[in-house]
């Protein structure tokens, strides 16, 4: 499934600053609410896609994540099964032993 979509705030606050980051990292305690909003928007988008087996909202920060468009966003990934940790395949993954982490 690939899915893209973007959001325009219908009725943009006067108070909620006007500048542009290139990512998350440079947010502030000022962009809570934003930031707060879009995963609110993603987990709706989400339920409306049907993506009831599970999702992930990902915030890639600078080149060595994968970031390619320098403005805050977020990525909303769902409909296959993903591993952990991220971008290894389950065959991949070492069987944990006893007692180690």
């Amino acid at each position: 499934m690939s899915l893209r979509t973007s959001i325009r705030r219908r009725n943009p606050r006067s108070d909620h600053p006007k500048e542009t980051y290139a990512g998350i990292d440079q947010a502030n305690g000022a962009d809570a609410e934003l930031i707060g909003y879009c995963q609110l928007v993603a987990a709706k988008i989400a339920k409306e896609r049907k993506l009831e087996h599970g999702f992930r909202t990902v915030y890639n920060v600078g080149p060595g994540a994968g970031q390619t468009v320098f403005h805050l966003h977020l990525h909303l990934l769902g409909g296959r099964k993903m591993s952990w940790p991220p971008g290894i395949a389950f065959s991949a993954i070492p069987k944990r032993s006893e007692g180690t982490l």
